[in-house]
């Protein structure tokens, strides 16, 4: 059984920055970066898991017809520290932690919309299956904590009433 707490006050600090460029008048490219200046816990100034350095994400959006519509886009995330500090116990670790290392996801998807108030879609999260798995906690995990899910299948309708 698994208990979940929150880590108690932390300092976030960064800066973001978004961009959407209409490359015609069918195409729309948009990015947008994350970078973390501080991300820490206040208690003991360990970094909090699971935020990476930076991230970006880009994507190019594509209205083929006025009906139908398709995207592809790209997160690339960044190194994540690991803790000094086991979050189990609360006691230093002996051994260095695993830090994340970085990793992109690709997704492709299209919609279509049937009729006015019907639309269908279709895509394929994580394209090219990169694979981001934890590590076991003997192994010194880190924040190596978490699987990032394979290759997705998405089939959607959606109905507007």
């Amino acid at each position: 059984m698994f208990q979940w707490d929150n880590q108690g006050e932390a300092i976030v600090e960064g800066l973001e920055g978004f961009v959407q460029v209409p490359v015609t008048d069918n195409v729309r490219w948009s990015s947008n970066i994350t970078g973390n200046i501080r991300s820490e816990r206040k208690d003991n100034g360990e970094p909090l898991s699971l935020i990476p350095k930076f991230t970006v994400n880009t994507g190019v959006d594509w209205d083929i017809t006025p009906q139908w519509n398709a995207g592809f886009d790209v997160s690339y995330y960044g190194t994540i520290e690991a803790p000094t500090i086991s979050a189990t116990t609360g006691d230093d670790s002996d051994a260095p932690l695993l830090d994340r290392e970085p990793y992109a996801i690709a997704n492709v998807s299209t919609r279509y919309d049937l009729t006015n108030t019907i639309t269908v879609g279709a895509g394929v999260k994580n394209l090219f299956d990169t694979g981001v798995y934890r590590e076991g906690t003997a192994t010194n995990a880190g924040a190596r904590t978490f699987n990032e899910p394979g290759r997705t299948y998405v089939f959607d309708v959606s109905v507007d009433f």
